[in-house]
């Protein structure tokens, strides 16, 4: 598997054209680049790989989001966000989750009810 250069999103998908398209399967796609680049920059095991792969994955959605016309939705990103990036690093850093969570619960952020 290799991860899809930001030109083949915007070919398959015609994200030059409209910004109709499938986003179950842009977002399964998306999904396997993000896993790919966790595999390739050995980044499952250390919390900063593992942000390095959120920033490049990032990067490579604001370059589709430049080349679509009238751009990505931000909600589709902040449902990918949700739903793969935070649920994986609550899988793979249970500790550090723990720890942000109760910073956030101190600092008056979130109530324990929202754990």
């Amino acid at each position: 598997m290799s991860i899809n250069p930001t030109k083949y999103y915007v070919k398959k998908y015609k994200l030059d054209i409209d910004n109709k398209f499938n986003r179950q399967e842009f977002i399964k796609e998306f999904r396997n680049d993000f896993n790919e680049l966790l595999i390739v920059g050995n980044a499952r095991g250390t919390i900063k790989g593992f942000n390095n792969a959120v920033h490049a994955i990032r990067a490579k959605w604001d370059g589709i989001h430049n080349k679509t016309v009238g751009g990505l939705p931000d909600k589709l990103w902040n449902y990918f966000y949700a739903t793969e990036i935070i649920t994986l690093k609550k899988e793979l850093f249970p500790e550090y989750f723990r720890q942000l969570v109760d910073c956030l619960i101190n600092c008056g952020i979130i109530s324990t009810l929202q754990r």
